[in-house]
């Protein structure tokens, strides 16, 4: 659908934005070479409307899988100055400092939900930095929040399967 959109519209950054996403899903799972895939796509984005941050919190999500930690930093600073009030680049430095500044991550989490981040993937995050902390009882409060914003997510359901097993 999003190479119909191009044919029709071969401006239309988002659909190269969303082709990027499904290419990146596509190399963690199978490999290959859906990674350059993914990143040509989003180089053309960047090309057709360059101010705006979606392409570049994706390209900094990829980097960031990639343990290139300077070049993520590098995009979602990027992405911050092209929408300071984007909840999604709050949740992807929440993510980013996750394993090496919980405080740090704990407060773009927060600024996150305050711009209206309502996610799962939020709450689960807040909950593992939590019970990284040793508050397993409160951590469990944030994998139920999620838990009931989205019932199929992934990292909801993980993180209600471990505390459970070991409760």
């Amino acid at each position: 659908w999003y190479m119909k959109a191009l044919s029709v519209d071969s401006t239309f950054s988002l659909a190269y934005d969303r082709m990027a996403a499904i290419y990146h899903g596509a190399y963690l799972r199978y490999g290959g070479n859906y990674d350059s895939l993914a990143f040509d796509c989003l180089r053309k984005s960047i090309r057709i409307a360059p101010k705006y941050n979606q392409p570049y919190v994706l390209m900094a999500g990829g980097y960031f899988d990639y343990y290139e930690r300077d070049s993520a930093l590098y995009y979602l600073n990027v992405a911050y100055s092209k929408d300071s009030t984007d909840w999604f680049t709050m949740e992807k430095f929440g993510n980013f400092y996750g394993s090496s500044n919980t405080l740090l991550a704990k407060q773009y989490y927060d600024k996150s939900l305050e711009l209206g981040g309502d996610s799962a993937e939020i709450y689960s995050s807040i909950g593992k930095l939590i019970e990284k902390g040793g508050n397993d009882s409160l951590a469990y409060e944030y994998y139920k929040k999620a838990f009931k914003i989205d019932n199929w997510n992934e990292s909801a359901l993980y993180c209600l399967t471990d505390y459970w097993q070991k409760y």
